[in-house]
């Protein structure tokens, strides 16, 4: 996440993250200003444990947010 300042990913990579945090080599994650879950379902517990398991390297407290991507409209267009 090196100098971005927004990023998306489904909700199974949050809880993927918490899970592999002890393999991965720290990271800062301070510009980061929204992180975006954009898959359904977006999971609370899941949102607010990225954050508080990844808070050490800079990531903010809610700044884990939901969207509905709508993937499923990319054939229409």
């Amino acid at each position: 996440a090196d100098g971005c300042d927004v990023t998306w990913m489904p909700n199974f990579a949050f809880r993927h993250f918490v899970r592999l945090k002890r393999t991965l080599k720290p990271a800062r994650l301070h510009s980061v200003k929204l992180w975006v879950d954009c898959s359904e379902p977006c999971r609370w517990p899941d949102a607010r444990g990225f954050e508080a398991t990844f808070a050490e390297w800079g990531v903010r407290p809610r700044s884990v947010v939901g969207c509905y991507a709508m993937a499923e409209t990319v054939f229409a267009v």
